[in-house]
């Protein structure tokens, strides 16, 4: 069986999505392994930054946001607009996985997305640093990764591993999102 081209007459699809965690954890340099035209110097994002790309069949809008502490109270502006979260995960840092874990509860129980259904990629980032890095299955047992998807039927989760540095895990995640996206939309 032969790989369908697209038409180029029909329209990719458009998603908006966030894309927030905990600074340092990696989200501008995923975001840019699937943008064309992001520098190849990667600077913490102040506020957030807005991207844009085509991949997968879909126009992606991506409201990349910052990750420290002041900053995190504006990811719920967002909320209103997105289809789907990409909420990044540093897996080298023991340190502050607590606070992911509550960043990431507090993002789940906000209004905008309480009631209505969305897709939700975990990137499970700087899983190749070594020994000191927390296991996927540490890191969901943390987040508590299985009582949420009982209790909250309305999030389509998927829990991808990935090195933001190399770029692996990165296409996998995305194209998961913009699968999930479709289905659910």
């Amino acid at each position: 069986m032969g790989v369908m081209a697209s038409n180029p007459c029909v329209a990719p699809r458009q998603a908006s999505v966030v894309c927030c965690g905990l600074d340092n954890a990696g989200k501008s340099t995923i975001l840019s392994h699937l943008c064309d035209d992001l520098p190849s110097v990667i600077h913490p994002t102040p506020g957030m930054a807005l991207q844009h790309f085509i991949k997968y069949g879909v126009q992606w809008r991506v409201w990349d946001c910052s990750g420290t502490g002041a900053s995190r109270g504006m990811w719920s502006l967002f909320y209103p607009h997105a289809a789907g979260v990409v909420f990044v995960v540093d897996a080298s840092d023991r340190d502050r996985i607590s606070c992911a874990k509550d960043e990431l509860e507090a993002l789940l129980l906000h209004p905008d997305f309480r009631k209505r259904h969305f897709s939700l990629l975990l990137m499970l980032n700087k899983m190749d640093l070594g020994e000191n890095t927390m296991s996927a299955v540490e890191i969901e047992t943390i987040l508590r990764l299985k009582h949420l998807q009982v209790s909250q039927r309305n999030v389509d989760l998927h829990v991808q591993s990935c090195s933001a540095i190399k770029g692996t895990g990165i296409e996998e995640g995305f194209r998961w999102l913009a699968d999930s996206m479709s289905s659910s939309g």
